[in-house]
């Protein structure tokens, strides 16, 4: 079966002079966001992958949104190659902004404007690599087009699946996802073991319970592990 893209999932190729990182979700929170991107040390070589929920619970949504934005910018005249994902913090934001229902979950505080709805609202939910395919929460193997489903694609929780079924569905790619805050000793051994399903969310806004609290980025390239502790005041 060959996937069809769409405006709603993208294709892409990496770059042999860089590394595909990708790190999960940031929750709002913007100074530990900086703080990994210092330690990757990202260039513009690099493609930066973020698989969603960049807002909520933490302390600054509009900011981690505002960065990713300055982040993007020009990036097709040798600006970074950053490439987000929506989750469904966004997805709530959208149907929030448009009046659709109110969540109680959103960030009530952050004054978003049209810019940050534009950006929202262009955000694809998943993407297509080499060896991999990055969704936010997972996949619906239920059916014969997992890749149909968005409304699983944004909320489907505890997404694992065998070998059998990654070679059934998903052209023997590595799915990465977030959403579901995972143990991290849990994401090293997926990592260590190629898991045909890796989970890359540490809970980094929960600061307050055990064996959470980190921001996480993984390099697809070399297998690498970058861990950056909350650094929120």
């Amino acid at each position: 079966m060959k996937l069809e893209h769409t405006k709603y999932s993208k294709f892409i190729s990496k770059n042999p002079d860089g590394r595909q990182l990708v790190i999960p979700d940031i929750h709002g929170c913007l100074a530990t966001f900086k703080t990994l991107l210092n330690q990757i040390k990202l260039t513009k070589n690099d493609q930066l992958f973020l698989l969603g929920d960049y807002i909520n619970k933490g302390k600054d949504s509009k900011g981690v949104l505002d960065l990713i934005i300055k982040l993007q910018e020009n990036q097709d005249e040798n600006g970074y190659q950053i490439f987000p994902l929506r989750g469904n913090h966004e997805q709530m934001f959208i149907e929030d902004y448009e009046g659709i229902k109110t969540s109680q979950f959103l960030d009530k505080t952050a004054e978003f404007s049209q810019l940050e709805y534009d950006f929202v609202c262009s955000l694809p939910y998943f993407y297509e690599l080499d060896n991999f395919f990055l969704v936010h929460a997972g996949f619906n193997l239920e059916t014969n087009n997992p890749f149909s489903d968005f409304e699983t694609m944004l909320w489907k929780r505890d997404f694992a699946i065998t070998d059998k079924e990654k070679e059934n569905h998903f052209y023997d790619k590595t799915i990465i996802i977030g959403h579901n805050p995972t143990f991290l000793d849990y994401i090293l051994q997926d990592i260590n073991l190629k898991a045909p399903s890796i989970c890359l969310d540490n809970g980094c806004v929960y600061t307050k319970k055990w064996f959470l609290g980190n921001l996480l980025c993984l390099d697809l390239t070399s297998n690498e592990i970058f861990i950056q502790e909350n650094t929120e005041n």
